[in-house]
C-alpha cells in the first residue's frame, strides 16, 4: 500500500487539510485581533499549499525513478530486437 504515492499523498493531504481546517475554525472563534487572525489564516493556507507542492514533487520524483528505469530497459529490448531482426 505504501508503494502507491498517489494514495499515500492523497491521504496525507486530506489529513493536513483536516488539521488546518480545525485550526482555522479555532482561530476564527478566538479573541485575537482581526489582523492576527488574517495573518494566521494566510500562514496556514500557505502551509497547505506547501504540503500540496511537496506531495506532487514527491509523487513525480518517485514516478520518474520507477518508470524511467523500466522504460530504458524496454527501449533497450526494442533496439536489440530491431537490430537482430
Amino acid at each position: 500500500m505504501f508503494q502507491d504515492t498517489v494514495l499515500v499523498g492523497g491521504a496525507g493531504f486530506l489529513l493536513a487539510g483536516g488539521v488546518i481546517w480545525l485550526l482555522l475554525q479555532r482561530i476564527s472563534s478566538s479573541s485575537m485581533t482581526e489582523r492576527s487572525k488574517r495573518m494566521l489564516n494566510y500562514l496556514l493556507m500557505g502551509i497547505l499549499v506547501a504540503v500540496a507542492i511537496y506531495i506532487i514533487d514527491w509523487h513525480s520524483s518517485n514516478y520518474k525513478d520507477k518508470y524511467s528505469v523500466s522504460e530504458l530497459r524496454l527501449l533497450g529490448t526494442q533496439t536489440s530486437l530491431v537490430h537482430s531482426g
